[in-house]
């Protein structure tokens, strides 16, 4: 998704988008990954620093703090090592993820099986699906 276009997403969706990430943010996100975020999160991190559902009580998109904090969790090296990059949550302990080299599709981290499904082709479409409840996680 271009970067302008996630205002208007943003916009008309029923969630909460915190102001944008600082560069400094995304940027020390960058270094502990050891590359730079994929297209679709990195844009999006410009235009909020976090995507939250007051009704869910549930953060779909970590602010860059929580990221960077979930990125040295012990919890986190199996998500890893298989190439992903968690962004968010579900809200029922299993996390949305990408690969670390591209932006599709979405899928959910299952910290008890190791494993990871496809929940959507890419993030607009998660946050659409996730607020029309349409999408399956």
């Amino acid at each position: 998704m271009s970067g302008q276009d996630w205002p208007e997403l943003l916009a008309e969706l029923p969630l909460t988008a915190k102001p944008p990430a600082s560069s400094e943010a995304v940027g020390e996100v960058e270094a502990r990954l050891g590359r730079t975020l994929p297209p679709d999160l990195g844009s999006l991190y410009g235009h909020t620093d976090g995507v939250y559902d007051e009704a869910s009580y549930t953060w779909l998109v970590w602010p860059t703090t929580v990221l960077l904090e979930e990125l040295v969790a012990p919890s986190y090296q199996e998500v890893g090592e298989s190439g992903l990059l968690a962004f968010g949550t579900n809200g029922a302990g299993e996390w949305f993820c990408i690969p670390h080299d591209r932006d599709r599709p979405v899928l959910v981290w299952d910290p008890t099986k190791l494993e990871a499904r496809e929940v959507a082709d890419d993030l607009p479409h998660l946050l659409r699906g996730w607020a029309d409840r349409s999408a399956t996680t």
